[in-house]
């Protein structure tokens, strides 16, 4: 069984991207568990980035999903990077690699971030973890 990472205490300022579609069940985000996957994320949780292949409109594309961690163990899929941001040499370079939930959008006290979730199915801002579970500089 794979170890969870050690966490050490990460603010809200040191988020290093977002993620989306925490509240969709589409693209392999339900389980026979949970309707929808995403809605089972906290803050502080830990997910790892896998490269994957998504539905849109009918053609196969690439993405990047990110996928909840329990107890050292990859279970459901919970959310997306955002296409822009796919591409991106330091997200990239994290593929199978940890990430922590650092805030909900839909739980801020920012309008702002609570209309950006809503237009987005949801969204949260991570930031990347090392190997030794500090935060990746």
């Amino acid at each position: 069984m794979a170890m969870q990472p050690k966490i050490k205490r990460i603010t809200m300022n040191d988020a290093d991207f977002e993620i989306v579609g925490l509240s969709s069940f589409t693209n392999g985000r339900s389980c026979s568990l949970h309707a929808v996957c995403g809605l089972h994320v906290n803050p502080g949780d830990v997910l790892r980035l896998k490269a994957t292949q998504v539905n849109v409109n009918g053609e196969s594309e690439p993405a990047i999903a990110c996928v909840l961690v329990d107890r050292g163990v990859d279970t459901c899929t919970v959310a997306y990077v955002p296409r822009m941001m796919a591409d991106q040499a330091k997200v990239k370079q994290h593929i199978n690699k940890f990430v922590m939930v650092v805030e909900l959008y839909n739980d801020s006290p920012s309008t702002y971030k609570r209309s950006k979730s809503h237009q987005n199915l949801g969204m949260a801002s991570v930031t990347m973890l090392t190997e030794d579970g500090g935060r990746d500089e």
